[in-house]
């Protein structure tokens, strides 16, 4: 309990963190969810839940699975020391971690937040309190895309339910004051309201992490490189086409963990 009540602790952080992602979809699921089934919208309902369900159990994942942790040693102690290897015609430098006492695989990178190394480090995400790499990259995958498409039927479900009773205003009870008509509206529905500003937000951020994570996938790149530019595109000792680079990252089996 302690663990989890320390500000600075990776249990604290993303509790934090689902609780900023998880409060607006029960809110939208208790404020939006009867009027939709009420209005016979039964796909977005179902699609609603079951997205909710797998955003859940993937940030959980995320958060739990091991991103791909490199125990420390003691048997090197040369900070010094440092490998180049050949791959793909490309010389990759591996370097000592004077942190861990070991030297550094290919494209594993010491997190300074979590203060160990990780395989195939793309970078730490404060979102759900984890480094992300070579174990959990996938459920991290899943995670913002589950998070996309969920946001996107919350914002779907919540603008027919204010575009409903702002009609309902307008057409049925012949309000012609716009401070009647929003009063009215906000009655009614005020939950789908702020879900609407939120939602807004979280599909375009959730939209634009997808798509960079699409493209450096199709690169063979982490976010790490990328930020670091550490290979442009003749330089990059892990690209071997477009089609390959997707299919090592998202259907390869799951990686050999030191």
């Amino acid at each position: 309990m302690s663990t989890l009540c320390n500000f600075n602790s990776r249990y604290f952080k993303a509790a934090v963190s689902a609780i900023l992602i998880v409060g607006p979809c029960v809110l939208y699921l208790i404020s939006t969810s009867r009027w939709l089934y009420l209005e016979k919208y039964y796909s977005l309902i179902a699609s609603s839940y079951i997205l909710f369900l797998m955003m859940i159990i993937s940030m959980a994942l995320t958060f739990l699975k091991d991103p791909g942790v490199i125990k420390p040693r003691s048997e090197f102690s040369n900070p010094l020391y440092s490998l180049d290897l050949q791959i793909n015609a490309q010389i990759v430098r591996v370097k000592f971690c004077p942190d861990c006492k070991i030297i550094r695989p290919p494209r594993s990178v010491h997190c300074n937040v979590c203060n160990h190394c990780v395989d195939r480090f793309d970078h730490h995400c404060p979102w759900v309190g984890a480094c992300i790499g070579a174990g959990n990259y996938k459920t991290f995958i899943l995670f913002i895309s589950t998070l996309f498409l969920l946001e996107l039927s919350m914002l779907v479900g919540s603008c027919k339910m204010v575009d409903h009773f702002t009609r309902e205003a307008t057409d049925v009870l012949k309000l012609e004051n716009s401070t009647k008509v929003f009063i009215h509206t906000m009655n009614n529905s005020a939950g789908a309201a702020v879900v609407i500003g939120f939602a807004c937000f979280t599909t375009l951020f959730a939209l634009s992490l997808l798509i960079f994570h699409c493209y450096i996938g199709a690169m063979n790149k982490t976010t790490f490189e990328e930020i670091k530019r550490l290979y442009n595109e003749t330089s990059n000792p892990w690209y071997s086409g477009i089609s390959r680079n997707i299919a090592e990252l998202f259907l390869s089996p799951a990686p050999k963990l030191y």
